[in-house]
């Protein structure tokens, strides 16, 4: 891709604590978000485990709190008031389970386009 190529990427938003929120994870909350866990690898691992839980009834407490900093990170462009803990006090799990895979869109999309693989398509 050319410097200077402006990616477009299509506005995400979801309803969460009763309001309409666009989702985006942006270099501050990324790092806000890095310094809370240690660094953007144990991000990614966060990430994955809460992509891979079996539904948000099975995650423990630690979990719903890092799934809070994720949810806060992501609205946080849109309200720089949002906090983790206005999150766990006026989220419900309807809200959360809606927003989720919201959520992960826009983290996905933070992380930067998909870079195609060269050669041949896989064979059918």
């Amino acid at each position: 891709m050319p410097a200077g190529t402006i990616i477009k990427r299509e506005k995400i938003t979801a309803i969460l604590c009763g309001k309409e929120y666009e989702l985006r994870f942006t270099m501050r909350s990324l790092a806000w978000l890095a310094d809370r866990h240690g660094n953007m690898a144990n991000v990614l691992d966060a990430f994955v485990a809460l992509g891979s839980s079996n539904g948000l009834i099975g995650l423990d407490a630690k979990a719903l709190h890092i799934l809070a900093d994720f949810v806060c990170a992501a609205i946080v462009s849109s309200d720089d008031k949002m906090t983790p803990d206005y999150i766990e006090d006026n989220a419900d799990i309807g809200e959360i389970t809606e927003a989720l895979p919201k959520i992960s869109a826009a983290f996905v999309n933070a992380l930067g386009p998909a870079k195609a693989k060269k050669g041949n398509p896989p064979k059918a």
